[in-house]
């Protein structure tokens, strides 16, 4: 397409006034040229992600204006007014397009995460591809190229916007994360001392924030829908959940916390979502993560991973030893770790172990040059 820009001439009656006001305007508005002159334009359920990537660019010319952290807002602490979410407080599928309610500026967001985890060259590669496949299509091609896959980048993303406000670290997450608003939470439920069991539901390709409030303390749980099938055709798509708290071990995949409740998600197809826990005390803010492996068991038929935690913070790798009720060793490996949830974890995945393990108890050993964890992990072909 051939493009061209005006510009207004005073800047007077916007939200960031004068020079700055139009600093990030003609950045945006540039970004724009570039995408129709350069890739082309896809239909109207795609223009999300144009929005979104020049909300980005403004802040890539010009970092210290900080125009877009007004939308922004509607994405992690929305209001009545402007809202990424849903009429019963759920948030939209990330596809999800409309010009009025979601354009996708609240959505520049996601292109700070994979600049700042993959490099900024990734957005370049994603919308090279866009001119021959739409935009989800060229994300999921370019990150199973470069990284783990949507799957993991979409996981992780739920998790980095966690941590901001007063919870950033500008290191390890958003290097603009204290200047961000604190997610609020989707849903806001109490919590008994025996049993809490929560069920809902969530757009395909999106992350809900639960709470569970305590007498002494909150449970955070960021439910992460990893459903991206048939989007953006079809956002108007529900997928049901169920979250157990309880004091004794549910009969669900679980995980223990800090505080020694038992957390677990129940739904249809695990290997379609992903679950993360953090205990927070009612006299601070720290949060924490349990120092356990999980799922537990582990179902091996939802392609889902084993996450291991690992308390060495120096090791690039650790060697990860399987070990039968006997103390038999049944399979091992040199193992990558990552920094998931916040914390340093050693990921197994079902594809790895192939025909090894029968279902059963085994013993999980991991051992670096500072330390040796040992878990026990049911194993359920």
């Amino acid at each position: 397409y051939r493009t061209y820009l005006s510009i207004d001439n005073d800047f007077a009656n916007l939200r960031t006034l004068g020079m700055n006001g139009m600093k990030v305007t003609v950045a945006h508005e540039f970004h724009h040229a570039i995408q129709l002159g350069v890739y082309g334009m896809w239909p109207a359920p795609e223009l999300y992600f144009y929005e979104l990537t020049s909300a980005w660019m403004e802040d890539v010319a010009f970092d210290y204006v900080n125009d877009n952290l007004k939308d922004l807002s509607a994405y992690f602490a929305p209001t009545t007014a402007y809202t990424f979410r849903d009429s019963q407080e759920r948030t939209r599928s990330f596809t999800e397009y409309d010009r009025y309610s979601c354009p996708g500026y609240e959505r520049s967001i996601w292109a700070h995460y994979v600049a700042k985890r993959f490099g900024v060259d990734i957005m370049k590669d994603v919308w090279s591809t866009i001119s021959t496949m739409p935009p989800l299509a060229s994300v999921e091609d370019v990150l199973n190229r470069r990284a783990k896959g949507m799957k993991e980048a979409f996981d992780q993303f739920s998790v980095w916007n966690y941590y901001t406000a007063e919870r950033a670290d500008t290191v390890q997450f958003y290097s603009k994360g204290k200047l961000y608003p604190r997610y609020k939470p989707n849903v806001s439920v109490s919590r008994n001392q025996t049993k809490t069991i929560f069920q809902g539901s969530a757009n395909k390709l999106s992350e809900n924030v639960i709470e569970f409030v305590g007498l002494s303390d909150t449970i955070t749980a960021i439910v992460v829908s990893l459903d991206a099938s048939n989007l953006p055709s079809n956002n108007a798509q529900l997928v049901n959940f169920e979250l157990q708290v309880s004091s004794t071990i549910p009969t669900i995949p679980y995980q223990q916390l800090p505080n020694g409740m038992y957390v677990g998600l129940k739904v249809d197809d695990l290997s379609l979502w992903s679950v993360h826990y953090f205990v927070s005390s009612k006299k601070g803010e720290a949060s924490s993560i349990a120092n356990v492996a999980y799922p537990n068991p582990w179902r091996l038929k939802t392609n889902s991973p084993l996450r291991l935690p690992v308390s060495d913070d120096r090791s690039a790798n650790v060697d990860v030893y399987i070990l039968n009720a006997s103390m038999d060793q049944v399979w091992s490996s040199s193992v990558v770790v990552a920094n998931t949830s916040g914390q340093r974890m050693a990921e197994l995945y079902p594809n790895q172990i192939q025909n090894k393990l029968a279902s059963g108890v085994y013993f999980i050993l991991i051992k670096s040059s500072q330390v040796e964890q040992l878990w026990k992990v049911a194993v359920v072909r």
